[in-house]
């Protein structure tokens, strides 16, 4: 599949961002953190999880390859999607 048929499929989902810098893999965030109230405490937010599931499985049923982990990689012929939340970076 062709990489601009890929980016279609993540623009398509709206819970997410992604970057593509026309290098070798493709960052993709689901945003699911807000960021922090006046304690410090975290704010999560309310993303859109049937949206988030059906990129993913529009991306698994193309790819070449998939690895299911902390982070999610699909292996495409001249580059890769890893699939991250926003959480992650905290």
């Amino acid at each position: 599949m062709e990489r601009t048929e890929v980016i279609n499929i993540i623009r398509d989902c709206k819970d997410v961002t992604f970057f593509d810098y026309g290098q070798p893999r493709v960052y993709v965030t689901i945003e699911d953190f807000e960021g922090f109230d006046e304690d410090w405490n975290e704010q999560m937010l309310d993303y859109n999880t049937n949206e988030v599931a059906r990129m993913e499985r529009r991306l698994a049923e193309v790819a070449n390859k998939v690895e299911r982990g902390f982070y999610d990689y699909y292996y495409f012929e001249d580059f890769t999607v890893v699939v991250g939340y926003a959480s992650y970076d905290i």
